[in-house]
């Protein structure tokens, strides 16, 4: 940037004269008090905003901000919006601090720069109002303001210059001694004096000229330190007024955005009822009148504390005494409608709060109703009780084979009744258990629920609507009790009892005590063992007598001959308690099965060493049994049939440990873990969007630098060519000039010179010549020719340090300087395109894993979005 007196001299010539001599002020302390600088530039700009404002009848008596708004509205004179926004900077810049919550934002600027946007606000006017003044000037761009610094420097510069003639006039005298005898030779010397005292004298008037500057610099910097203390203190005084203000107002709309925060909870959970209630409806709509009422007090706050500032601003800023005084009565009248509001405010906050908190309680008494009302919505109360109510290792293990089910059917379910009874593949698919056992360890029980709630509903094709409404989970769990029932019908052994879900259960008892009967077919059990289940079938025969008696063909009178049946065929009786018995019966024939097996498979299902349980039992490898044995339950081995099995299992699962009542506790802890997975997926969706944004970004950034790089080569090209034509051009200037004949290299570039034009001359080579003569003559204008160009290489090279060439060689250095830079822009532009195209490799790559992520996410939660 070229330095320059001052960049408002042009001020001097239109209506705008009067900033002016402000102006050189703000240019002149823009250095040392950069401050002073901005308070300067913010007083001319308000005081060109009031001028401009009054002239179109704009009221003069309102505060400046307010007035730059109208004008910039205004229909006999528009304001553009970029010079709205230089307005707007130079004034937030002058204060330090916008209003609150201004859409204008603070946007710190050098004083250098600030003074460049009130030239460009002064040239934007004085073009549409007095042009024919502001066309008279020529070159109007704006320049750096001068320093002292650069001054002094500038006069050590000129000073040397004119040292540097001195140097050259004394020694061309010198030359001149050396050559009195040469008249020729003198009168150029003589010529070439005069010219450089000619440059010497305007150098000495330019010395002449910055010193005065100096001193006027000197004079300027001074005044603007007498006024320095003063001016900042007054303008800081009024930025923390400001600050304190803008604090008040902060605490009033921390307390509205948390009122705002209240109320969106209240009406998230009142939307989220399953049921409307009027009174709670009334006292919603209650809470937004209230809250509205609180919005519009706080709206008002901010509009008086904005125009407090406003006028405060307006009255540091101002030399309009009459303007002072009446801004200054109207913030008295401010501040007491401020106190008015807050005593408003926060009244109604207070009454705001209770009305909340009242509100919870009643949504809370509401919710428990409709509880009640959900329960009675329940079909199978016994399967949707059992589910909710999974757990530990029968959550974990029931997850464990439906997901393996899920992977690959055949290595489970589909496999023949041979494979399921063989040890060693019984052992296969315990390791397969527990290597899903072992993925989902970090997994929480409600997360593990979740994802099987999905698998399951996906398996059985049941429609799959948003879990966050309970009517909508009861159905998807009701249907799964209904999905596996019509599946059973089909099969010609299944039989009715009592309910749809005891139905179930007994059928995948039985066919479970069918499987161990076969596998354990000569199995001897304690007489310990044969009492019990004796003592049960009599307790349960006093019920069912004549089915006893008339179906079965027992007789139950006959202790002796039924214990010995029964030592015989345990697994027999034990399936007639399953058919004939009640729920509490299933508990006693686990209990059983448990001893039965204890002994024989505890290697099996106790692989820990420790005592084992008969919860451990029927929680643990016993269950994995369970399910595979009771395949033969389907006529079809279709995948969407193992709702058939799930459904079994997890009523197994409520007859082992009972529960008094359906509990929603379980599946709001599930809508946690799947609220908290749609806040995540939303996150990562948003992550996606934001980086599909950025590679857009980059591919336009990377379309934009291929196109720099082609401008800049382009224009290295055209520039080395110049360089090149320029080279030969000062050549011809050197030679041509008369500067160089008191170089020390000239002499021989003379005589060169003069020897090949002899040479071309004479270059008359006749027919009679001889060979030898030829050569002779050729080989005598190669060596005058290369002499030549020696001489003309010797003499460029002193022309170029001799002092005499300065203005010319400066192309060289400007070229030079030039494709420096382009260069570099090049090297920059290529480095910038190499890092944006790893940016784009690298960005693309995260956006494509996030694609798949959210897909992954999507596949196990389908109602997330």
């Amino acid at each position: 940037m070229k330095y320059n007196e001052s960049n408002f001299t042009y001020l001097k010539l239109t209506t705008l004269n009067k900033y002016y001599q402000y102006l050189l002020k703000a240019e002149c302390a823009c250095e040392d008090f950069p401050k002073m600088t901005k308070i300067i530039a913010r007083r001319v700009v308000d005081a060109f905003v009031r001028e401009l404002s009054i002239s179109y009848g704009i009221n003069s008596n309102i505060a400046t901000g307010q007035m730059v708004k109208m004008l910039r509205y205004n229909e006999e004179f528009s304001i553009p919006e970029e010079i709205y926004d230089y307005i707007q900077i130079i004034r937030v810049n002058g204060i330090g601090i916008t209003l609150y919550r201004s859409r204008e934002k603070r946007i710190d600027k050098h004083p250098i720069e600030i003074l460049e946007l009130i030239h460009r606000i002064f040239c934007w006017y004085l073009r549409i109002k007095e042009t024919e003044t502001i066309s008279k000037f020529i070159d109007l761009s704006f320049k750096a303001p001068k320093t002292i610094e650069f001054e002094k420097n500038e006069l050590k510069k000129i000073k040397r210059d004119i040292q540097l003639k001195n140097n050259q006039i004394n020694n061309l005298r010198e030359k001149i001694i050396e050559l009195a005898m040469n008249s020729k030779s003198v009168g150029e010397l003589n010529r070439i004096i005069i010219a450089i005292k000619q440059e010497k004298e305007e150098l000495e008037k330019q010395e002449s000229f910055f010193t005065e500057v100096i001193n006027s610099h000197k004079y300027e910097i001074e005044e603007v330190r007498k006024i320095y203390e003063r001016e900042i203190r007054e303008v800081d005084l009024v930025k923390d007024e400001c600050v304190e203000n803008h604090r008040l107002l902060a605490k009033k709309e921390s307390l509205l955005v948390r009122a705002e925060l209240d109320k969106q909870q209240i009406r998230s959970i009142i939307d989220n009822l399953e049921e409307d209630e009027d009174i709670i409806n009334k006292r919603k709509d209650n809470i937004e009148k209230q809250l509205e009422f609180i919005r519009l007090s706080y709206e008002k706050s901010l509009g008086l504390t904005n125009r407090y500032q406003d006028e405060s601003e307006t009255i540091i800023f101002t030399y309009d005494e009459n303007l002072k005084k009446l801004l200054s009565n109207d913030k008295s009248e401010i501040i007491s409608e401020l106190n008015f509001e807050d005593s408003k405010f926060y009244n109604k906050i207070t009454e705001y709060n209770k009305l909340i908190e009242d509100t919870k309680k009643k949504i809370t008494l509401f919710k428990g109703i409709l509880d009640d009302r959900i329960r009675h919505l329940v079909k199978y109360d016994d399967f949707y009780n059992a589910f909710l109510n999974l757990n530990g290792n029968k959550l974990r293990i029931l997850y464990s084979m439906v997901s393996n089910w899920n992977k690959n059917n055949s290595n489970i379910l589909s496999k023949s009744k041979e494979w399921l009874l063989n040890r060693s593949n019984e052992e296969s698919l315990l390791d397969m258990v527990n290597k899903t056992l072992e993925e989902i360890k970090s997994l929480s029980d409600d997360q593990i629920k979740l994802s099987l709630y999905y698998k399951i509903l996906r398996i059985s094709g049941v429609q799959i609507k948003n879990i966050c409404n309970r009517k909508n989970f009861i159905k998807a769990i009701d249907s799964m009790v209904q999905s596996a029932y019509i599946t059973l019908l089909e099969n010609k052994d299944f039989n009715y009892y009592l309910s749809k879900t005891h139905s179930i259960k007994v059928c995948y008892m039985k066919k479970v005590i069918e499987k161990l009967k076969s596998r354990y077919k000569n199995i001897k059990i304690k007489d310990e063992l044969v009492y019990k289940i004796y003592d049960e079938i009599v307790k349960i025969s006093f019920k069912n007598e004549v089915y006893f008696t008339e179906s079965l063909k027992i007789d139950v009178k006959n202790e002796h001959s039924l214990k010995n049946s029964i030592k015989k065929q345990p697994f027999d009786f034990l399936s007639i308690i399953i058919e004939v018995g009640e729920e509490a019966d299933y508990k006693f024939v686990y209990r059983i099965i448990f001893e039965i097996l204890k002994d024989i498979t505890v290697n099996n299902y106790n692989t820990t060493g420790e005592q084992l349980s008969l919860e451990k039992f029927l929680t643990g490898s016993f269950r994995i049994m369970l399910f595979i044995s009771s395949n033969d339950l389907l006529n079809s081995r279709d995948l969407e049939e193992v709702i058939v099995l799930f459904v079994g299992e997890v009523l197994i699962s409520d007859s082992i440990i009972n529960y008094d009542k359906i509990d929603f506790d379980s599946y709001n802890r599930m809508i946690e873990v799947w609220k908290s997975k749609q806040i995540f997926y939303k996150d990562k969706l948003n992550e996606k969007n934001d980086i599909d944004n950025e590679l857009e970004a980059i591919v336009d950034e990377k379309l934009n630098l291929e196109s720099n790089i082609e401008a800049l080569n382009s224009e290295e090209e055209t520039l080395k060519q110049k360089y090149a034509s320029y080279e030969e051009e000062f050549k011809l200037m050197v030679f041509s000039s008369e500067k160089s004949n008191v170089l020390e290299s000239y002499e021989k570039y003379k005589e060169f010179k003069s020897k090949m034009q002899e040479s071309k001359s004479s270059n008359n080579i006749s027919s009679e010549s001889s060979i030898i003569e030829t050569w002779v003559e050729q080989a005598s204008k190669m060596i005058n020719e290369s002499n030549l160009a020696q001489s003309e290489i010797k003499l460029i090279e002193e022309a170029k340090k001799s002092g005499f060439f300065e203005r010319e060689l400066k192309v060289f250095t400007d070229l030079q300087e030039w494709l420096k830079d382009i260069e570099n822009d090049l090297y920059n532009n290529r480095k910038i395109l190499r890092e944006k195209e790893e940016e784009f490799s690298l960005m693309k790559s995260k956006a494509e894993k996030l694609s798949e992520y959210l897909d992954t996410l999507k596949e196990i939660y389908p109602d997330i979005e």
